[in-house]
């Protein structure tokens, strides 16, 4: 799987053979639809939250005798039934978060990195150097970049760690990690 090489014009300079293994055509949807599934997930705050009989206010005790009123018996004025009572199974604050393994989320970032390698939509940008790490000239760049790409998302650069264009992007130095995947991103 082969994948081109670009200058900062948007000339031409070859190809590279990717340095991944590529994920078979039948293979790794369902991890991405996980992977989907569990971002998602969360991202949802989970702070709904409502009182129960044990924690609204008001007092425990009876509000009519048991027997002889001609009532119905109750016991306590903050019963789910009545109004300014308790909310009988409501939700309380919880935690969204769904576990996906490791092997999973590979799977996943493997899957979809190669979807967008076979779809053109992965461009290696070579040659792009900065004269100090400010982020309205990589801004510019990036706007040219986006221009000539057109609809594809910006590509990773062949830079070294210690250069300006490392300095200036917030991704890691070596290179992002499937820790740092967005899978809606990839798989849009």
């Amino acid at each position: 799987m082969k994948v081109a090489i670009k200058d900062t014009n948007g000339a031409d300079k070859g190809e590279q053979k990717a340095k991944f293994t590529p994920v078979d055509d039948d293979k790794g949807n369902h991890a991405v639809h996980e992977a989907v599934v569990a971002y998602n997930a969360a991202q949802r705050s989970g702070n709904a939250c409502t009182k129960t009989v044990a924690e609204v206010a008001g007092t425990g005790a009876k509000p009519w005798r048991q027997k002889g009123t001609g009532r119905a018996r109750v016991g306590y004025r903050r019963n789910p039934i009545w109004r300014g009572g308790g909310v009988a199974h409501g939700p309380k604050p919880r935690v969204y978060i769904k576990k996906l393994n490791k092997k999973v989320r590979d799977l996943a970032v493997r899957k979809a990195f190669t979807e967008r390698v076979k779809d053109g939509q992965v461009v290696i940008l070579d040659g792009l150097k900065l004269d100090k790490p400010a982020t309205a000239e990589l801004a510019k760049t990036s706007m040219r970049w986006a221009s000539i790409l057109g609809n594809r998302s910006l590509p990773s650069s062949r830079a070294p760690c210690w250069s300006p264009v490392r300095l200036t992007t917030t991704s890691p130095c070596p290179h992002a990690t499937s820790r740092a995947f967005d899978p809606p991103q990839a798989t849009r």
